[in-house]
Parts: structure tokens; sequence; C-alpha cells
């Protein structure tokens, strides 16, 4: 052996880079394992539903890294998967997952007129379609999602990815909540404005000017004030037009905000009305077509 000779470092380096790869990797798995079981905790079926497939992919990548360094062993953590492959299979077991997806989907139904109840919201229908107040309830049962609709137009509101009540309801209450705190003279002025502008396009004498104009031009004003609507503007404006209606007081020179009804061929198309609702309880509602200001003493 000569005194000047080197080390060979090319094992050194492969179990190196075995150790930075199955590192990256077993940190990648622990962190989806954990996030199930966090998940379970929750009583978030959907989620850990998601979670297995990804925790599946984690698992082959950390095997396939494994196979190909057969000459590098690590025992414990071998034993560490042996263990999770373990696990993982009985949690994909199918009579295990449909018996989570029953309790699942019983925990909804027990507790959705309670829990709605508690929060001073009304609920009616049947599964998988209800009605939470002026909103909608769809469920999809396939991908457990719920999609949240308001009024008679089915505006689409927001898309939820599992059945978590208080999220849903939540959010239901906190719309209302928000616009309990909105300044509706100004939001008055600023629809006048809308008006006024859209009025100057128009052929002289008219008084009435369609609903969808009308919002539109708003929606300008709001984004160049840089207060844009931070709900659709569709759900925005008619509940907006709802709330200025329940003041009979609220008027601007004078002048009330005044509506029009949609013609029997209009009803029909959203992209010419909007739908207002009457009350805040249910889905009754009008199919507004235009709006006027007019002298409160003619009304």
């Amino acid at each position: 052996m000569s005194e000047n000779e080197k080390f060979d470092l090319d094992q050194c380096s492969r179990i190196q880079n075995f150790m930075t790869e199955v590192n990256k990797n077993l940190k990648d798995l622990n962190v989806h394992l954990s996030k199930y079981n966090e998940e379970l905790d929750k009583n978030n079926f959907p989620a850990t539903l998601k979670l297995l497939p990804k925790i599946t992919l984690k698992i082959n990548n950390l095997e396939k890294i494994l196979k190909q360094n057969k000459e590098i062993t690590i025992s414990s953590l071998d034993n560490q998967m042996s263990e999770i492959n373990a696990w993982i299979g009985k949690q994909k077991d199918s009579k295990l997952q449909e018996s989570k997806k029953m309790k699942y989907k019983e925990f909804f139904l027990d507790h959705l007129y309670e829990k709605s109840k508690l929060k001073n919201l009304k609920v009616e229908g049947r599964f998988p379609d209800y009605h939470c107040n002026n909103f909608k309830l769809k469920l999809d049962e396939r991908k457990f999602s719920l999609k949240l609709l308001y009024g008679g137009d089915n505006e689409k509101m927001k898309e939820f990815d599992n059945w978590n009540l208080d999220e849903i309801l939540d959010y239901v209450c906190n719309f209302y909540e928000f616009f309990k705190k909105i300044n509706l003279e100004n939001e008055l002025k600023q629809i006048h404005e809308s008006f006024t502008n859209c009025l100057k396009n128009k052929e002289s004498g008219t008084e009435w000017i369609p609903i969808i104009d009308i919002l539109s031009e708003y929606t300008k004003i709001k984004q160049k004030t840089g207060n844009e609507v931070i709900f659709p503007e569709r759900v925005w404006f008619s509940f907006l037009i709802y709330q200025i209606s329940e003041k009979p007081d609220l008027r601007i020179s004078d002048k009330k905000i005044t509506r029009r009804t949609a013609t029997h061929t209009a009803s029909g198309k959203s992209s010419e009305h909007l739908w207002i609702p009457i009350k805040t309880e249910d889905l009754m509602g009008e199919n507004i077509m235009y709006l006027s200001f007019k002298n409160a003493q003619s009304i």
C-alpha cells in the first residue's frame, strides 16, 4: 500500500446521495401522514380520502429509492416501511371506507338543522339539495363537496371541498353580518351615480335603466375607487338593492330607488335581469329588470 494512496470516495458519495434522497422523501411522507392524522382528528373524511393516493405515491417513491440501492440497508427504515404499508392497506380497505362514508354523511345530516338553528339560520330540503335562507346547498356525495348558490338564479358563491358544517354555515352568517355593517348611504350614492352615467347614453325622457347596465357601471366605479366587491358582483348588487329597499327613508335628493320586474320572456334570462330577495329567510324573490330613481312623493 502506497503511503500516498487516496481513499476511494465513490461509495461515500453514493451513500451520501442515497441518504439525501431518502431524507427528502421521508420528510415529504411524514408531512402527508401528519396531515392525514390531523384531518382524522377533525373527522374530515373527504380530506383523508384525498390524502391516501398522495401518501401511496410518497411510499412508492421511497420504496423505489430503497430498491435501487439494495447494497445500502437501514434496518430501522425497512421495519418502518413495513409498518406503513400495513397501515395504509387497512386505511384503503373498502369496508372501512364505506363505513367512514356513512358515518360522515350521518354526522352531517344529524347536525345540519341543529347547528343552523343555533346560528339563527333556516334550513329546509332533503338530501342532497337544501336551501339556507337566500342560499342553496348542493351536496355531491361522490366528491363530498358542496356548492353554495345564491338566490333564484343560482349564482355561484363558493364551493367547499368537504361538508364541514361550521365552515359552511359561518360563511353564510358572515355574508349577512357583512351587509349589516355596510354604509348604505354611500352605496346608494354610487348606485345613483351609476344610474346617472347610464342615463346620459339613453334617449331623452327615459326613466328606467336596465339593472344589468347599472351593475356594470357600478362595478367600474368600485374599481376606480379601489373598493372592489368581496362577493360575486351579481350577488353583491342583488343583496345591496334588497338592503336599500328595506330602508324606506333612505333616499338621495329626495329620490328613492324603484324597481321594475322582468317581462315573462326576460324572466328566464339571467343575463337580462337580477334576482333580488323579498326577505332573508327563504328563496322568495323577484327578477328585476329595470331600476329608476323617483321623487318620494310620487311613489
